[in-house]
């Protein structure tokens, strides 16, 4: 088993698995650091179209074109008080792009990091990043978990896509609390309910 890469990513989700991707195709080579097991459960589903440049840069796109999910053509704002926004992507100031995707997160980010794994990144799924060491010529990450227990790996660079648990953030007191925004989101999956058709039917978010 490979235990020295030119990039250690820790954190296989959108950022990570894209990230991965990039360097791979530039000739990097890249291990992966998933503490969780793919796929897994998470929330934030609707895409902007700008992403659709880097999705199409990566070569993924038409695998998403061809994995079901819903193209989406724009967005409605619904506020508390009963104010509606629509708009759609096409009207936007640069409309390079004027579709996206509504997707399932589990199933999407599993076609991105599986992706990532068929450019050549090695992919360690329940291995989590337990500490890093830094050296004047690179770093090495401690990892623990049910995958390869208690190992060592070895990267000249190392890439913190874990998202808001941050590892290296908590490490350098990197993140800032902002009182303004100390606030919560609640959601919620709905069966069976009807949908207009055509473009309107994937606007409301």
């Amino acid at each position: 088993m490979q235990a020295s890469f030119d990039v250690a990513i820790i954190g296989a989700g959108p950022a990570g698995s894209v990230a991965g991707s990039i360097l791979a195709q530039a000739g990097r080579s890249v291990i992966i650091l998933e503490k969780e097991a793919f796929p897994r459960f998470r929330v934030g589903e609707s895409m902007v179209p700008a992403s659709c440049e880097t999705l199409q840069r990566i070569g993924v796109k038409a695998k998403l074109d061809q994995g079901g999910f819903l193209i989406k053509y724009g967005g409605e704002i619904c506020s508390a008080c009963g104010t509606r926004f629509q708009f759609l992507f096409r009207n936007g100031l640069r409309p390079k792009w004027k579709t996206s995707y509504q997707v399932e997160r589990a199933k999407f980010d599993q076609v991105l990091l599986d992706h990532a794994r068929e450019l050549g990144c090695e992919v360690r799924e329940r291995t989590a990043v337990q500490d890093v060491e830094f050296y004047p010529d690179g770093v090495n990450l401690r990892t623990g978990g049910a995958g390869p227990a208690n190992s060592t790996v070895t990267a000249r660079y190392v890439l913190d896509c874990s998202g808001r648990h941050s590892l290296l953030a908590h490490r350098f007191q990197l993140r800032e609390a902002f009182p303004d925004l100390r606030k919560f989101s609640v959601f919620a999956y709905y069966e069976n309910v009807g949908r207009p058709e055509g473009e309107a039917g994937t606007l409301t978010r």
